[in-house]
């Protein structure tokens, strides 16, 4: 990563602080945003406080200082499980491992305050060789139980496919 990002942050947006997903946000969000097609502002806008009012979906940022960087907007799909709808990077500043440090951060908050075992996504084979990074290689196929440390962890691995991506599922309690 270059020397350029010496004060990241992050951010996190519930529909508890829903007020925080303010026009200028969604504005910056648009500018970066490659993954949810809309043809305007406004149609973009509708979109995300349209998932906002939903009270089981969160969205997660990264900021360099004042630059929104990149966003990960998902839900809380069952008991256990986190759906990471969307993910997405800033353009300009992909492949330098901004996308890995959100992603961390993701699953950090997943297992520790959300108190959940698995993120679910349809990630692009980059962002699939991220979340093994992070989590080890450990996918499995449909219904097989994994041990872990004497808890048993239901572990899916559909062939489904979204945009020629794979569905995958990844455990983020510790080993």
């Amino acid at each position: 990563m270059t020397s350029e990002f010496k004060n990241i942050n992050y951010k996190k947006i519930t529909f508890k602080d829903k007020e925080k997903l303010t026009p200028e946000l969604i504005s910056e969000m648009y500018k970066i945003d490659t993954i949810i097609r809309s043809t305007n502002l406004k149609e973009y806008s509708k979109k995300l406080n349209k998932l906002l009012q939903k009270k089981n979906y969160n969205f997660y940022y990264i900021y360099n200082k004042d630059e929104l960087l990149g966003c990960i907007i998902g839900h809380k799909k069952d008991k256990y499980t986190f759906f990471a709808d969307y993910f997405f990077i800033h353009p300009k500043y992909q492949t330098i491992g901004l996308g890995t440090k959100l992603m961390a951060r993701l699953f950090a908050d997943i297992r520790v305050k959300e108190k959940l075992d698995l993120i679910e996504m349809y990630p692009l084979e980059v962002t699939a060789r991220v979340n093994e990074r992070l989590v080890g290689l450990r996918k499995f196929k449909t219904n097989k139980l994994r041990e872990m440390k004497n808890t048993k962890v239901k572990y899916e691995m559909d062939n489904l496919l979204r945009s020629s991506e794979k569905h995958r599922i990844y455990i983020v309690k510790p080993r």
